[in-house]
């Protein structure tokens, strides 16, 4: 339960985080726009594997995981920052100051 709590906690700052990185670096075009969205959308559940791998090896309170427990653990926030990365993509890309024309 721990390692879900924590997975879950650092997974979706990650996906804000990669979510603002990328609002932030995209142009202003529409397409470019969506490209980077949906960027964020795949990279965050990666982000969150990576994460849960080095949790699980590294153990929680003296506790190694195995394959199995880390990718169980790993599944329902991975599935969050699918709903987490874009909410967070569009704030960041309201936040935005329009360019001078």
């Amino acid at each position: 339960m721990t390692l879900l709590l924590m997975l879950t906690a650092l997974a979706f700052a990650a996906a804000v985080v990669v979510a603002g990185v990328l609002a932030n670096a995209a142009p202003a075009g529409k397409l470019v726009s969506q490209a980077a969205g949906a960027a964020a959308m795949v990279v965050s559940p990666i982000i969150t594997l990576v994460i849960a791998i080095v949790l699980g090896k590294i153990g929680l309170g003296g506790d190694g995981f195995g394959a199995s427990e880390i990718l169980r653990a790993a599944a329902l926030p991975a599935f969050g920052t699918l709903f987490v990365a874009p909410f967070a993509f569009w704030f960041f890309r309201r936040q935005r100051r329009p360019l001078a024309a």
